[in-house]
């Protein structure tokens, strides 16, 4: 009875290691023909990437390289070179203070140039040359004295002075058309309110009236009336 028993449990102790076996030599053929089967498709994936790698990848890096901040330079300096203004350069001589070659942005008048020269000096006939002209590059501005403008025959410079133009009639200076120089001979204006009185001509036009004058910055009540019986509109 023994016996039986054991060879019962030896033939199940069999059949046990039997479906063991079968069992781990199917898992290892599923696992091999999975290693083979995506194993290939691996390896093609990784030639294939690799290849395109090489041929798209440097060309990328260039690309990326190829985009330097030049460009982003040039931009900001042409913009630099928008908005800074032309400058032209002038050559101040004659009976001014100190001459000349001066930089002035283009589209600047004859008073700024003769300004930045000093003014004029005491035997200078500013109003030979037209104050508010506007100025050319390369070009000379020569104030002569009032000798050099008797002698050539354009007339008096001092009686052209005092009396203001020679059309007034009345002997007041138009401060419509009164150049630096005439300006700068009344009581209290001197060659920065002179400048003022000229800036504010050209940007609003022709005064309508003498009390317009106390819209210029500098010109005060008190400027206004120790002038108001020499000038004229």
């Amino acid at each position: 009875m023994n016996t039986i028993n054991r060879n019962k449990k030896d033939r199940k102790r069999s059949a046990i290691s039997v479906r063991k076996t079968v069992w781990q030599a199917l898992l290892l053929l599923t696992a091999a023909c999975l290693c083979i089967t995506f194993g290939g498709c691996a390896d093609r994936t990784v030639r294939f990437l690799e290849q395109n790698t090489e041929a798209a990848g440097p060309a990328g890096n260039e690309n990326e390289e190829a985009a330097p901040e030049i460009p982003e330079q040039e931009n900001q300096l042409t913009e630099e070179k928008d908005i800074s203004p032309e400058m032209i350069y002038v050559d101040v001589c004659g009976a001014v203070k100190n001459p000349g070659v001066y930089a002035l942005p283009s589209g600047s008048r004859v008073y700024e140039a003769v300004g930045l020269a000093g003014g004029f000096t005491e035997d200078a006939c500013g109003h030979a040359v037209n104050q508010a002209g506007i100025l050319d590059d390369a070009v000379q501005l020569y104030i002569p004295t009032l000798e050099e403008y008797t002698e050539s025959g354009a007339g008096d410079c001092n009686t052209v002075e005092t009396s203001g133009l020679p059309d007034s009639g009345n002997g007041l200076i138009n401060i419509n058309t009164a150049g630096m120089d005439q300006l700068c001979g009344l009581p209290g204006i001197g060659e920065s309110k002179a400048a003022a009185i000229l800036s504010y001509r050209e940007q609003y036009g022709p005064f309508g009236s003498v009390d317009e004058l106390m819209q210029v910055s500098g010109i005060k009540e008190g400027t206004l009336e120790k002038i108001r019986e020499l000038i004229t509109v």
